[in-house]
């Protein structure tokens, strides 16, 4: 990568960060600045490949406490897409499709077996069901939820939804489901900070930032906080912020925080520049790198 940047693009310098350091950059932005809170805090990034639960102290990643949880954006996406082929319309060529329907009506549960059990009541009583009404290609719409006391058309192609809305979001927290053998992001925050020293425990729990796409559905920091509070001894206290209760997207966090890097100049200090590359070459990177990445 050092090589494409300075040699074939001819940059003049640049800086290699992972989008949970950025991500903390932009959550710093927003938020009252004390020392502890810049210092010491845990990013999760629920993001469209896997979630990561990066650690930090003195803003450098705790690297040996990094965790990964093999479920993100696309994996929820394709879940979709098969449920709603095997159940209803064929969708698995409709990903750009599903991928909207999948954030429009998808919630998390707060209470994961007593929503299952509502899902399976009768059409008036089930309080996940309701009518997406499928794009007809010819006005460039996405298609729309319709209301409950609308009547169908005939040229309507309508998918019906019930505890798919719970069942997609739910495999962040219970990746079982799908089979793959992990817990989930609860788990990973608990065991992250586990992986720190004692000392820090009470200090990275106080202050969780959750960004990414995927955190952006209702209730789930709700969820979170509840999942993760039974994990975690009494004695600490919890603070989880961000995600789908952010003032912006959760999924521009990263883009966000690498624009503050820059207007506040931060860039200068975690910048390489070609004269550096030049004379010492891809060593040199690794050195400025390997902290931050």
């Amino acid at each position: 990568m050092d090589e494409i940047v300075f040699e074939k693009y001819g940059f003049k310098s640049y800086c290699r960060l992972p989008g949970p350091s950025m991500a903390l950059y932009d959550a710093m932005r927003n938020h009252s600045k004390s020392l502890l809170s810049e210092t010491y805090s845990v990013v999760v990034d629920v993001g469209y490949s896997a979630t990561h639960v990066v650690p930090f102290v003195e803003e450098m990643p705790v690297n040996h406490a990094i965790k990964r949880v093999n479920v993100g954006g696309k994996l929820l996406t394709n879940y979709l897409k098969e449920v709603v082929s095997y159940r209803a319309f064929s969708m698995m060529d409709e990903t750009y499709l599903m991928d909207h329907i999948k954030r429009k009506v998808c919630l998390t549960s707060t209470d994961f077996k007593a929503d299952l059990k509502a899902s399976k009541l009768s059409k008036k009583k089930n309080p996940f069901r309701l009518e997406y009404v499928l794009p007809n290609h010819s006005g460039g719409s996405l298609g729309f939820v319709r209301g409950k006391e609308s009547k169908a058309t005939e040229d309507e192609q309508v998918l019906t939804l019930s505890n798919e809305r719970i069942t997609v979001p739910e495999l962040l927290f219970s990746p079982k489901i799908l089979g793959l053998q992990q817990g989930g992001i609860a788990e990973a925050i608990a065991e992250s900070i586990k992986a720190c020293h004692p000392d820090l425990h009470g200090l990275l729990y106080n202050n969780i930032i959750v960004v990414g796409g995927s955190s952006s559905f209702p209730n789930f920091l709700e969820r979170l906080r509840t999942d993760v509070r039974s994990l975690i001894p009494t004695r600490f206290k919890l603070n989880i912020r961000g995600g789908n209760e952010s003032k912006i997207d959760p999924k521009l966090s990263a883009w966000m925080g690498g624009s503050e890097i820059v207007t506040s100049g931060a860039y200068e200090h975690y910048k390489i520049t070609k004269k550096v590359y030049a004379e010492y070459g891809s060593e040199a990177c690794k050195r400025k790198f390997y902290w931050y990445t």
